[in-house]
């Protein structure tokens, strides 16, 4: 009978133990959110506004939110000696982490946590403008923090926006401004009534830029951008058609450019890509796009954690191939069912860090690997992805020159700044290898080029086909290292048409609008070098100050 009575006089430690135990919930909202989607830019014209548009940045699927299991495990396995004591527990209580256990665990645990996420949500502003390069020198097309300052200097650019974001998320920047005007004319026809139907569409000037940030090891920035631009050229006149109670349709003038463009910078410095030549083929445009890592608080991670940036490695954007569009009346062309390979497999790249370090744990967010190995392990793993990083992210420039001559000399006689004529074209822009590069600036505006007749039973009624017309050069070019060169491939399209005029050809005011369209153009595929230039043949022929002039077509590629 005494022995329960002896038991229950023990003191129990067991309680008091629980009593020290300390509870807290880490918010993780921040490092699971995701990130909206993005609306690409116009691509192709500006003369409609479309509902659908490429996107060659993948903006539009928007990054998914996180996981939470991904940092669970990783503190788990950091913390095993601590769990399997039943000093601390973690769980996951919604969006933030629930941690149970002494003070000391949890004091650890939180500033592995707020160290990891001040590097994981480092912020990058980002900055798109354009400028005048009527009187401008030809700019760097990658420029440091300093360059671009020079280039700034005290000039005002046309127009400028700026975001922010994290690495990895890409950020729509845009100042269009969308202009209702009648662009078509659509008839009726029914038994002894006819009547005409004014159809509405906008045109666009501005500029929008899709932009795509991601940090590098020694925070370096490797840019993604696609980026659409216009601007009006004078006022948009009317074009009475002649058609009893119909409206005048308008006929808006439009120096549009389009393009895609990468490269690796520092922190501060600007992808430039310059657009200008003869009036007939668009506008006078330097257009920039800035990337600057924004200082934050300082985070010290534990001796044996480290957080490592691959997005860029593994980044999908731009790696579609983007055909030229041939002609206006065939539309716009679909991109390639699938992609270049110019990636890094999730799984590989685990392999690679494995098979090189040893044993490491790995907790993935897609944009970065955090790794927890010996602080030597962990060296070798910042080696290894600076590695793969300047293998596999080089910086290269496209310059493609169109030049005129007198129709004459022989095109073999043509030389860049021929007398009596300015140069045909310049598009200068910069890529990395293995992703796409693409520019397009082009004059535009709508011509009617045929007439419909719409009949029925004592009712009659013309109806005009209104389609784009452009004219000014589009190029796409992709490279592929190789050894000391590298491998080329291109498609060059130039053309030069005039604005068309209106003559009337049917009775009842039917007007058309013929076109003169001259064009060039070639494509390249071929082992080239650093500097080197190559031949396109000749371009299409125009006339100047009533005068006709031939032109020559180069481009030349630099690393």
């Amino acid at each position: 009978m005494l022995a329960p009575l002896a038991i229950a006089a023990v003191p129990q430690k067991e309680p008091a133990a629980r009593a020290a135990a300390a509870f807290d919930t880490i918010p993780l909202e921040h490092l699971l959110a995701g990130h909206p989607a993005q609306v690409a830019p116009p691509w192709g014209s500006l003369l409609q506004q479309k509902h659908e548009a490429f996107d060659h940045l993948d903006a539009s699927l928007g990054r998914a939110a996180g996981s939470g299991e991904v940092l669970l495990d990783l503190l788990r396995q950091r913390h095993r000696t601590a769990i399997e004591a039943e000093r601390l527990q973690l769980e996951l209580l919604g969006p933030r982490l629930m941690v149970l256990g002494e003070e000391s665990e949890l004091a650890t645990v939180r500033s592995t946590v707020l160290a990891t996420s001040r590097l994981l949500l480092r912020t990058i502003e980002l900055e798109f403008a354009a400028w005048d390069a009527a009187d401008r020198e030809t700019p760097p097309a990658l420029m440091s923090a300093e360059e671009f300052a020079r280039f700034a200097g005290n000039r005002p650019p046309l127009w400028r926006c700026t975001g922010h974001a994290r690495s990895g998320d890409a950020e729509a920047l845009q100042r269009l401004r969308w202009t209702d005007y009648v662009r078509d004319i659509d008839a009726e026809v029914a038994q002894k009534e006819s009547l005409s139907r004014p159809m509405r569409d906008r045109f666009a000037d501005g500029g929008q830029a899709l932009m795509r940030p991601h940090l590098l090891v020694g925070n370096d920035i490797v840019l993604h951008v696609q980026f659409a631009a216009g601007q009006r050229r004078g006022i948009v006149r009317s074009l009475p058609t002649g058609m009893p109670g119909a409206a005048d349709l308008e006929l808006p003038v439009l120096e549009s450019s389009f393009g895609l463009a990468s490269g690796r910078l520092r922190s501060g410095g600007a992808l430039a890509v310059t657009m200008r030549g003869h009036a007939g083929g668009g506008g006078q445009l330097v257009l920039t796009f800035r990337a600057t890592l924004q200082p934050g608080a300082a985070a010290e991670l534990p001796g044996d954690l480290a957080v490592l940036p691959v997005g860029a490695l593994r980044s999908p954007a731009l790696l579609w191939r983007q055909p030229l569009p041939l002609h206006q009346d065939r539309g716009l062309p679909a991109r390639d069912a699938e992609p270049a390979v110019a990636a890094i497999d999730a799984d590989q790249l685990h392999e690679l860090l494995r098979t090189t370090i040893g044993e490491v744990g790995i907790a993935d967010t897609g944009e970065f690997l955090v790794l927890q190995a010996a602080p030597a392990a962990l060296e070798q793993a910042e080696r290894l992805v600076r590695q793969l990083e300047d293998r596999w992210l080089r910086n290269a420039t496209v310059q493609h020159l169109g030049t005129v001559h007198p129709a004459e000399l022989p095109a073999s006689g043509a030389a860049a700044g021929a007398v009596g004529a300015s140069p045909l074209h310049e598009l200068m822009l910069p890529t990395l290898f293995g992703r796409e590069a693409f520019a397009a600036r082009v004059l535009e505006t709508n011509q009617i080029s045929g007439i419909d007749v719409q009949i029925a039973q004592e009712a009659a009624m013309l109806d005009p086909v209104v389609q784009a017309l452009q004219s000014g050069c589009w190029l796409r070019l992709r490279l592929a290292p190789l050894g000391d060169a590298a491998h080329c491939s291109s498609q060059l399209r130039c053309t030069h048409a005039t604005l068309p005029q209106t003559r009337t050809i049917m009775p009842g005011g039917g007007v058309w609008m013929p076109s003169e369209l001259a064009i060039g153009g070639s494509g390249h595929t071929g082992i080239v070098r650093s500097g080197q230039s190559f031949d396109h043949g000749e371009g299409p022929s125009l006339t100047i100050d009533g005068r006709v002039y031939r032109s020559a077509l180069a481009t030349t590629v630099r690393w």
